[in-house]
């Protein structure tokens, strides 16, 4: 009997231990669900942050994307410009030469109106003084006639 006590002794000791263990066990398996709770919640805070940030992100690529899209629509226009400026700049070279040619033109018709106006009023002197010479003629060979 004696021999059953101290086996039932060892045996209740051994699950004292066990259970002591266990205990000791549980409570470290509680701390590390506590620990695992808070990583996870931490996680999940940082998972949420990150989204956050990907979906800033994104509304950023899209401003630059459609800023870009502007900003090449922007430089086409400015192409266009250039474009048209240089069209503009080559009309105005060829009507500075144009208006070139017609001064030098209407210099050289004023010229030509002034020998034509010095030339005929040189004929309109000649007339006159033929007229002139005539009518003294004419009034000569009258009176001539009229004492004849």
């Amino acid at each position: 009997m004696q021999g059953e006590r101290d086996r039932l002794w060892n045996e209740t000791s051994e699950l004292q231990k066990d259970g002591g263990l266990i205990i000791a066990e549980k409570s470290e398996l509680r701390k590390e669900m506590k620990e695992a709770k808070f990583r996870e919640a931490r996680l999940l805070k940082d998972c949420s942050e990150l989204e956050e940030e990907n979906t800033a992100l994104q509304k950023q690529v899209s401003i630059l994307r459609s800023s870009q899209v502007e900003f090449e629509g922007f430089q086409h226009e400015i192409r266009q410009l250039m474009e048209t400026e240089r069209l503009l700049q080559e009309q105005v070279d060829d009507l500075s030469a144009l208006k070139r040619i017609a001064e030098k033109q209407m210099d050289e018709a004023l010229e030509a109106l002034q020998g034509e106006r010095e030339m005929r009023y040189a004929l309109k002197k000649e007339l006159d003084s033929k007229l002139n010479a005539e009518s003294m003629l004419n009034l000569s060979t009258l009176a001539l006639s009229l004492r004849g």
